[in-house]
């Protein structure tokens, strides 16, 4: 998990987010890469994830001299595509899981019966709009170390971010799952779109591509928020429990989540139905 800005805060979504995995990422250690040297113990989320989940949860400071950052694009604008970038420069380096710190986690990683099947290298595909296609989505994944398609996206990534630098253009949307998209096909070929499963000859036979319903069942978009409602429901736990579809995780897009005001009613609230049980040390704070 990674956050490139400089807020010395773990803001409350994103503690809940480390301890909803830290309740289903079982043996594992998790590693929150922060831009800043210092955190601020006085805030209330910040101190509770920071002092009662320290068995698993480590924070660590961005060391930008010593991550391969310095192209004079990250020398302009570190702070537009830092965490884009850095997740990239960890996994090549360490392998492990990255998520994004505006997902919820619901079901075990390991344990459960389908997640063991999965193979050791995943990403989640997402339906985007406006068109709703398939693509895959940089919010999670899961790679072994030196993996070479890592290693591959990490260098179309530099390469895109040069040309739109050279073009004066800033289009950050591109680095998402069009550029992912983009490299994985690539590098390990297109995918059935039945059963997500790769040609015989892919270079990707130890990657597992996961359906949308298992990390990002909700579709969200600056229009519609299906997670948020207007007027409470008269059975909360059915409806949420329909929309979320027996997912791992959900994901909530921070970019389009972050300014609504997270009000802790679940008859409302997709987010509070599923805060209360994955992080209940944290949800007091949710605002």
């Amino acid at each position: 998990m990674a956050q490139a800005s400089r807020e010395v805060n773990v803001a409350s979504v994103e503690a809940c987010a480390i301890e909803s995995a830290y309740r289903e990422t079982d043996m594992l250690e998790i590693f929150v890469l922060l831009n800043t040297r210092y955190l601020d113990l006085e805030d209330n989320a910040t101190c509770k994830i920071a002092t009662q989940f320290h068995d698993k949860v480590k924070f660590f400071q961005i060391d930008l001299d010593n991550l391969a950052l310095n192209t004079s694009a990250f020398k302009t604008e570190t702070s537009t595509y830092l965490s884009d970038y850095l997740r990239l420069v960890h996994l090549y380096e360490y392998g492990g899981w990255y998520a994004d710190l505006d997902f919820v986690f619901l079901r075990s990683l390991f344990y459960d019966s389908e997640a063991v099947k999965w193979k050791p290298n995943l990403v989640a595909a997402v339906f985007t709009p406006p068109d709703n296609n398939m693509r895959l989505s940089n919010c999670l994944f899961r790679f072994e170390a030196k993996h070479e398609f890592i290693k591959v996206y990490m260098e179309a990534f530099v390469k895109q971010l040069r040309r739109d630098y050279a073009k004066e253009r800033r289009n950050r949307a591109y680095f998402g799952p069009p550029l992912l998209t983009s490299a994985f096909k690539d590098f390990c070929g297109d995918w059935n779109k039945n059963n997500l499963s790769l040609s015989s000859d892919s270079r990707c036979q130890d990657v597992s591509i996961l359906h949308p319903s298992k990390f990002i069942p909700v579709r969200f978009s600056k229009h519609e928020n299906p997670s948020w409602l207007s007027e409470p429901l008269i059975d909360p736990e059915s409806h949420w429990d329909e929309l979320n579809n027996d997912a791992f995780a959900v994901h909530f897009y921070g970019s389009v989540t972050r300014k609504l005001k997270i009000k802790r009613d679940p008859t409302k609230e997709n987010y509070s139905f599923l805060a209360r049980q994955s992080c209940p040390t944290l949800y007091k704070y949710l605002e």
